[in-house]
């Protein structure tokens, strides 16, 4: 059985974003600057978000100087696996058959992205 992640908020999640999208560990002025302007949190916002992050185990930090600097401890890709496990098995009894349908039949699926789903599948 594969051991569960933890889950981000929202706002937690576009925090991680700006670190996985960096590639390089941040402090908090950098994180609030690549939010900016989208977002108009404060610094002790994304403080308190990182303070929750880490606590989760979704982040570690490094003190360089008189900074904290923030990492992902895991890849994009292993949360994203994560979090549609997660989805696969709460909303659709573990079917990927029936998420499937459930896109497909979603009015805002173009016949294109229908197409790659079906090229996925010709493995």
């Amino acid at each position: 059985m594969k051991k569960e992640l933890f889950q981000l908020s929202n706002s937690e999640l576009e925090v991680m974003q700006v670190l996985w999208d960096a590639g390089e560990p941040k402090n908090t002025k950098e994180i609030c600057s690549a939010l900016a302007p989208e977002k108009e949190w404060k610094y002790t916002t994304v403080s308190t978000l990182l303070g929750r992050m880490q606590e989760k185990g979704a982040i570690s930090h490094e003190k360089r100087g008189k900074f904290f600097y923030y990492s992902p401890t895991i890849e994009r890709s292993e949360y994203q696996k994560s979090r549609t496990h997660d989805l696969l098995n709460r909303m659709f009894g573990g079917s990927a058959k029936n998420m499937v349908a459930a896109l497909i039949d979603d009015e805002d699926i173009t016949q294109e992205e229908i197409e790659e789903i079906r090229s996925l599948f010709k493995l």
